[in-house]
């Protein structure tokens, strides 16, 4: 047993067997020369490993939420799920729309991928990868996948919650947030209970099993949009910011809500957790947050998006109950920030 001091209202903190990272100052008493450094991964040389190279994908996206790598130890994969946005950014051969499907790729390494035709969903007489298309009455929109380690049902091993939107005559509206389950990841049915957030009508989300406190977390950019206009010259992309976030008022469209639920069916209220302040640039949105525990500690990468530039960066957060984050290291992003695309 390991006694350390802790606070300066607990003297002691008994951490058993439980690993402790020192990502903070929680179990550490006095240090002499030792410092903190926070090192940027390396991509590999084989990169990009997925690329788009079918003759149905036209606007494969990976970003945020619109892919997930998950690795599926009965199966012995790494498997993957894209989106394409085959009409919404204009594809040669469809009119400009909302529509896209969501594919399927596996790996043995995580690095050589392929996408196995899967006899589900064919596109110009071809047998494709796609896993999920609702099209032409509407779309499973930027999807997460959950390999749910606390599942002791082997159909819904596998939980993706995606934004459905639905087609009308003006186009297409949000339907609220669904869920669909599988036993491997590729063949798919919706949940009876569809949809599990009826309130919903926005482009990230991110669904979490938290081990720590054992309940599922979703992580949104939720919550409307900032003093919108239905003035024609409006523009969405690009909307007006009050950093002094007077009442009626956000200082930006992009920001992160925290959804909480036992059973990954009945969800809480969103909790507003991340929105741009201090430590953010005038142009600056928090686009999506990913965690994880890690011992006893809850970690997570935040993406920021800075819009003049059109870059995204990411920072390494921590937290002890994954509520009240803080950024690692005096607020430097882990990566160098790229050009995204579109935002």
């Amino acid at each position: 047993m390991v006694h350390v001091a802790y606070s300066q209202d607990t003297v002691f903190k008994d951490v058993g067997c439980t690993r402790q990272l020192f990502v903070d100052d929680d179990v550490i008493a006095a240090v002499k020369n030792v410092t903190r450094r926070q090192h940027r991964p390396a991509k590999h040389p084989a990169n990009p490993v997925i690329v788009r190279d079918r003759p149905w994908e036209f606007s494969t996206y990976f970003r945020t939420s619109t892919f997930n790598v998950l690795h599926d130890p009965r199966a012995g994969l790494f498997k993957c799920w894209y989106e394409d946005f085959y009409s919404y950014f204009g594809s040669p051969k469809h009119k400009p729309g909302l529509d896209s499907r969501i594919m399927y790729a596996q790996s043995e390494d995580g690095l050589h991928w392929e996408k196995p035709p899967l006899g589900m969903h064919s596109i110009d007489g071809r047998d494709t990868n796609v896993v999920v298309d609702y099209s032409p009455d509407a779309m499973a929109s930027c999807a997460t996948v959950l390999l749910d380690v606390a599942e002791s049902d082997p159909a819904r091993r596998f939980k993706m919650i995606y934004s459905r939107r639905e087609r009308t005559d003006m186009g297409f509206r949000g339907a609220g947030l669904f869920m669909n389950y599988s036993e491997d990841g590729i063949d798919w049915t919706p949940d009876e209970r569809n949809p599990i957030y009826e309130h919903w009508d926005d482009d990230v989300e991110i669904v979490t099993y938290d081990a720590i406190d054992k309940k599922y977390v979703l992580w949104g950019r939720y919550g409307g949009h900032p003093a919108r206009s239905l003035h024609p010259s409006f523009d969405p992309w690009f909307a007006p910011v009050w950093p002094a976030k007077p009442d009626g008022t956000w200082g930006t469209c992009r920001r992160i809500y925290r959804l909480e639920s036992p059973d990954c069916r009945e969800w809480s209220d969103g909790e507003l957790i991340f929105d741009p302040g201090e430590f953010d640039n005038l142009d600056d949105g928090h686009y999506g947050f990913v965690p994880w525990c890690a011992g006893e500690m809850h970690l997570g990468i935040l993406n920021v998006l800075h819009q003049v530039d059109n870059t995204m960066d990411m920072y390494l957060l921590h937290s002890r109950d994954g509520i009240d984050w803080r950024r690692f290291l005096e607020h430097r992003p882990i990566n160098r920030a790229r050009r995204t695309g579109k935002l």
